[in-house]
């Protein structure tokens, strides 16, 4: 056999796919002609496709080197591809150039640059790559998949709507586009048309991104089980799904009975199988060990610092902190920010931007700045940081805010909360982190925003009615609470419910347990999206609110409370499930907290029954909430700050 029809029976297996019986016959060709280039650059490509990326570009770089003035685009093309694979984006984006200036019409080499281009975040220059590439082959479907990701992550998402769907008008069997568009789908809402598209993905590939995504459709039709399910099969699949694991983990916090021994338990698997490999990346701290009189470097981590409930509270303890004895260094993973991260970015002394860096160049980047107190705001909640934790940057560092219970990390050395939110001698049990500690008076403090309405009269007064209320997201809401709920509208005449939630079909069974139940149609009414000042605006409908159980209401609670509306809540032993007992006793109304479901149930209905203890607590409450340590942003942040000198004097004496 020649060398011809050498490489061609070898490039008849490669082409149909077999690879193992293509790779000696390129290695064959190879041993007799060690610089035959079409050798070099095949046997490349599969080192390639089998995930060798180093090897991949030092054979393809000897076959362009063979001949430089006369290599095929489609050769710079693969080296591109190679390279990108090893990581080196630069010399991947150099190869593609080359492959482009040879073929300036070859489509799938600006499809390959614009994903190096979005590896690099250059989202508008890989936008400009994929329409390229569209506009020179129409019917390819992978720059369409490619720019639908582009324009998610602009946040442009019905742009990356219409991408997806030529993606998979053009290849229907295209799951990762049926991924994505479910992904952009949801974000828009449109829960039916997600479910569709996330359905379809997983059963073309049900791969682990696959089911991790459809869990969090799952979560947001308030179908808890099955979102865990999905999590679990994604973990099961792939053990080192850091993400997928950790949504098993928030998916948790909402399911019930959950046993608190198995829940810290799986806490334990996230941190042997996702921290454990990342402990020989510890090195020592060098940091000045003076206990007190020396300013701390206070570092917070967070991908929320923007218009969410950890961005707002955590901004008085940015703002407020005391220049003299702390500095403050922000590292957001915010892609896009908005008023409250440039408020955020003014209040700090350094703000770094981690959104495109590795979990290892963002713990050398801390290191670096010589963090003393590093902080978590995120726990296992969307787009945590926490293998940077896992790699000790910092020689103190505690969770907070974000997550409300343990993150099973070793490396976590306190877990910030309230004796409400976290009892002496209940939570440190389960707990990796060997310390609670525990504010003195309130765990946060709640800032109101500026479009809050002041508070109004009592609808119950003028409606002849009794309104009840849960604005929280559907996701907290179990069937045994919604039960619960419609006893308590069965125990009330005339009165009505208001939930919150995005429109689907995922709300015809909450409809159909409402009439089954014999309680007329128009007694429940569920809202969809609306504006911040909408939101407020509605409390003026509201008589008492309905806190969820085992997930609690945070803002959402201490949102209601500013309008004058009561929250009636149901206390359990976790403090993601002690929030609204921490937010009642703040402003001395522990007697709305319930410790078992029919206390709950007879609680809310008592309240409904009194409407001037109703309309006293409406004239009252605004003023007993200021009033509180709730919102004495001063106080908070001497807490928050004498808490962290604490700690760090522990340190400077182990």
């Amino acid at each position: 056999m020649t060398f011809d029809q050498a490489l061609q029976l070898a490039l008849e297996h490669h082409r149909a796919g077999r690879l193992a019986e293509a790779e000696p016959i390129y290695r064959q060709v190879l041993a007799q002609q060690p610089d035959h280039p079409d050798a070099l650059h095949l046997l490349g490509l599969i080192a390639h496709q089998v995930g060798r990326h180093a090897d991949a570009r030092l054979l393809i770089e000897r076959a362009i080197a063979r001949h430089p003035a006369a290599a095929p685009a489609e050769w710079h093309h693969h080296l591109g591809e190679a390279r990108r694979g090893a990581r080196d984006l630069p010399a991947a984006e150099a190869a593609l150039r080359a492959a482009i200036q040879t073929d300036p019409a070859y489509a799938d080499a600006h499809n390959a640059l614009g994903q190096v281009r979005l590896d690099q975040q250059r989202l508008e220059d890989a936008a400009a790559s994929f329409a390229r590439a569209i506009e020179l082959a129409p019917d390819l479907a992978p720059p369409h998949l490619n720019l639908g990701v582009a324009r998610m992550m602009q946040g442009r998402f019905p742009e990356a709507v219409e991408s997806l769907r030529r993606a998979v008008e053009f290849n229907p069997q295209l799951a990762p586009a049926w991924l994505n568009l479910g992904g952009a789908l949801q974000s828009l809402r449109r829960i039916d048309e997600a479910a569709d598209a996330l359905e379809r993905a997983v059963a073309l590939d049900p791969t682990p991104h696959a089911l991790n995504g459809l869990g969090l459709l799952r979560m947001a039709q308030a179908q808890i089980d099955d979102a865990v399910a999905a999590f679990r099969r994604a973990v099961e699949l792939d053990p080192t799904h850091a993400t997928a694991h950790s949504n098993l983990l928030l998916a948790l916090n909402y399911a019930e009975d959950v046993d608190e021994n198995e829940f810290f338990a799986e806490h334990l698997r996230w941190a042997a199988r996702h921290e454990r490999p990342l402990v020989a990346d510890r090195r020592p701290h060098a940091n000045d060990r003076t206990p007190d009189h020396r300013r701390l470097r206070i570092g917070y981590v967070s991908p929320d610092f923007k218009q969410h409930p950890v961005g707002l509270y955590i901004e008085p303890a940015i703002a407020g902190h005391d220049r003299d004895q702390f500095e403050v260094f922000c590292y957001s993973d915010v892609a896009a920010g908005d008023e409250v991260t440039a408020r955020l970015q003014q209040a700090a002394d350094v703000w770094r931007t981690i959104s495109s860096t590795s979990d290892a160049a963002v713990a050398d980047i801390i290191r670096g700045d010589g963090i003393d107190i590093l902080v978590d705001l995120a726990g296992h909640t969307a787009r945590n940081r926490l293998r940077v934790f896992a790699r000790k940057p910092a020689p103190v560092q505690v969770t907070y805010l974000g997550y409300c219970s343990t993150t099973g990390l070793s490396a976590m050395d306190y877990l910030l909360a309230d004796a409400q939110l976290a009892p002496p001698g209940v939570h440190d049990r389960l707990a990796t982190e060997r310390v609670v500690v525990r504010l003195p008076r309130s765990c946060l403090c709640y800032v109101p925003p500026v479009v809050a309405a002041e508070v109004g009269p009592l609808p119950a007064e003028s409606a002849g009615r009794v309104t009840f209320a849960s604005l929280n997201r559907l996701s907290k809401m179990t069937p045994r609470m919604f039960d619960a709920w419609i006893e308590i509208v069965l125990k009330t005449p005339r009165s009505r419910l208001i939930l919150h939630g995005d429109a689907g079909r995922h709300l015809d069974a909450l409809r159909a347990r409402w009439r089954e139940r014999g309680i007329d149609g128009d007694r429940l009414e569920i809202v969809g999206r609306m504006s911040l000042a909408e939101y407020f605006q509605l409390h003026h409908r509201i008589d008492v609110a309905l806190d969820p159980f085992p997930h609690n209401g945070g803002t959402t609670s201490r949102d209601a409370l500013y309008m004058g509306v009561p929250v009636v809540t149901l206390a359990g032993p976790q403090p993601i499930s002690r929030m609204g007992l921490s937010a009642l006793a703040t402003i001395g109304l522990s007697e709305l907290v319930a410790d078992s479901l029919p206390r709950y149930i007879a609680l809310a209905t008592a309240l409904a029954g009194d409407l001037p203890r109703l309309a006293e607590l409406r004239r009252t409450l605004r003023s007993r909430m200021a009033a509180s340590p709730m919102m004495d942003a001063a106080g908070y942040v001497a807490d928050l700050e004498a808490a962290y000198r604490a700690m760090w004097r522990k340190w400077c004496g182990d």
